[in-house]
């Protein structure tokens, strides 16, 4: 059985998650830790990286590395680029990249590419879960996100970070971990 690796930022972002661990067990790696079980029979193994792309990025590849996960998944918080977005609505990202790093410079060296994708079997999975929330009472929209390492509260930066990439939403995690995988 193939294990899904779960990383968010914030221990409050896996906090439910944890709860939902049958078998649960944790693991101390590189000073963090990592919770391993099941859910509905589906291996996890899930942790709290810290804010910011390095972490997430050395989080990214202990899961890699050290626990063998098939996939990685990013959750938590992010914040509205979109004017048609409420609190509460879900982003899943279909596509990711760095505002805060020149795109030419990833396209000249790893991962050779300026955006990067999400994996398409994964994005359904998530649709498919979401759709099957029967009083559902948020929207969801499927689209980039942008990463940089910035709590972004600047509107002129707001502005142009809109304007060049018209992002969905920002975060400070999610490109580095979708480059480390």
């Amino acid at each position: 059985m193939k294990t899904i690796g779960i990383i968010g930022a914030m221990q409050i972002e896996i906090d439910k998650i944890i709860e939902k661990l049958e078998n649960k067990t944790e693991t101390k790696q590189s000073g963090q830790i990592f919770y391993s079980g099941t859910i509905h029979g589906q291996k996890i193994v899930l942790t709290c990286s810290g804010i910011g792309k390095v972490n997430a990025a050395i989080s990214a590849q202990i899961l890699i590395s050290v626990f063998n996960v098939s996939c990685v998944i990013n959750t938590g918080i992010a914040g509205n680029m979109s004017d048609n977005l409420k609190i509460g609505d879900v982003v899943i990202s279909d596509t990711l990249t760095y505002h805060d790093f020149n795109q030419r410079f990833l396209a000249m060296f790893a991962p050779f590419k300026e955006v990067l994708k999400g994996d398409a079997d994964l994005i359904a999975m998530a649709e498919t879960a979401i759709n099957s929330f029967p009083d559902r009472n948020f929207n969801y929209k499927k689209g980039l996100i942008v990463t940089g390492d910035v709590f972004l509260e600047d509107t002129v930066l707001k502005n142009e970070i809109k304007t060049k990439f018209n992002p969905l939403c920002i975060e400070m995690e999610g490109a580095a971990i979708a480059h480390c995988c």
